[in-house]
């Protein structure tokens, strides 16, 4: 009997502790199943309240509670690389955050390094198809990093992706799809592609419940006049 318990008990500790694969987690789904309060890699804060602009003041943000319970889950600074999307590393330098709300998983906040953000961008394309909207952005890249750069993304976005030849400078122009959204049934996939002239990529991974960003949980309502720098304000107004 002893030797059943100690045995259970290791069982119990091993899925506890074992990594945890992001793409298992479906959005909207009930959280207990899931096991967060147990996972030894996460530690959990709690929020109260919702985002609200200050009344006549744009520039002041305040939580406003009425009720709404919001638990962040955070990656352990200790305990990192114990995160995954089916088995590609998340940055050992970000926080994964798992968010939950109203009982149910809200969000997912990942980073994922140059080194793997290409796999991982490939297994979202395959897994949600052509985004929904795309947002643009232009680089200028060194010529000795644009070509790699330039071939893995035309290889994920042949459509969307270019390269212009800038008559007047050594380096080429490069036009990419920075910012993408899957709009699927109750929940937003965002997709954001971090990239800099010296060639520094990475990828920023946020999907979330249509309900959490409407109640205005996970963040402020975007202001008018924000219109023009957040990408898709219709989304999220």
């Amino acid at each position: 009997m002893k030797k059943t318990i100690v045995f259970l008990s290791f069982i119990l500790l091993y899925s506890c502790s074992k990594p945890l694969d992001l793409s298992t987690l479906e959005l909207g789904s009930d959280a207990k199943q899931y096991d967060l309060e147990n996972n030894k890699n996460l530690e959990k804060n709690i929020l109260k309240g919702h985002y609200e602009w200050k009344k006549n003041d744009k520039k002041t943000l305040i939580t406003v509670d009425n009720g709404e319970i919001v638990t962040n889950y955070h990656e352990i600074n200790k305990l990192k690389n114990q995160i995954n999307y089916l088995g590609i590393p998340t940055d050992s330098t970000w926080d994964v955050k798992i968010v939950v709300y109203k009982g149910e998983i809200a969000e997912i906040n990942a980073r994922f390094l140059q080194e793997n953000a290409f796999t991982f961008i490939e297994k979202i394309l395959k897994k949600l198809g052509q985004p929904s909207k795309i947002n643009f952005s232009t680089e200028t890249l060194d010529h000795k990093i644009e070509q790699d750069i330039y071939l893995k993304l035309k290889k994920c976005f042949p459509k969307d992706t270019k390269l212009e030849k800038l008559p007047e400078y050594a380096n080429n122009r490069l036009t990419y799809p920075r910012d993408m959204l899957w709009n699927k049934n109750k929940t937003l996939y965002i997709l954001n592609i971090i990239l800099d002239n010296h060639g520094v990529f990475s990828v920023n991974y946020r999907p979330m419940t249509k309900k959490a960003c409407q109640d205005r949980v996970l963040y402020p309502a975007p202001l008018k006049e924000q219109k023009d720098n957040i990408p898709f304000y219709e989304y999220l107004k």
